[in-house]
């Protein structure tokens, strides 16, 4: 084998392996919590302030805070409220209303009884 042919293969598998590097897919989410069992909540209202994926069931209103990214592959037994900036990937049921103040994401494949979008005033 000749030189520029060795070269021109060794060239092709280093492209190959540098492209297999390469990913083109959407930012990768670190989840820091998943409930995978029946949640109640002791409190008024179950508070997400992690990025959480529920694919139980949480008994009672849930609220996602600002920043935060929340995939509901289960089922909440309650009101849903996305706070400013939250992120919601949804594949689940919200048995009761989603109540949207200014969720940065929202992507909606599963089941909502009732939406509501409240405007957010800076007052």
């Amino acid at each position: 084998m000749n030189k520029k042919a060795m070269i021109l293969i060794v060239g092709f598998v280093v492209v190959l392996l540098l492209s297999s590097n390469i990913s083109f897919a959407e930012e990768e989410i670190v989840y820091d919590q998943i409930i995978s069992n029946v949640v109640v909540s002791d409190e008024t209202d179950y508070i997400i302030s992690t990025n959480t994926i529920v694919s139980g069931i949480i008994e009672g209103n849930v609220i996602v805070n600002s920043g935060v990214y929340l995939k509901l592959d289960g089922i909440i037994n309650g009101d849903l409220t996305l706070e400013p900036g939250s992120n919601f990937i949804f594949n689940g049921i919200v048995v009761q209303e989603v109540i949207d103040n200014g969720a940065s994401t929202y992507e909606n494949n599963g089941i909502i009884q009732h939406f509501v979008e409240e405007l957010v005033t800076g007052e």
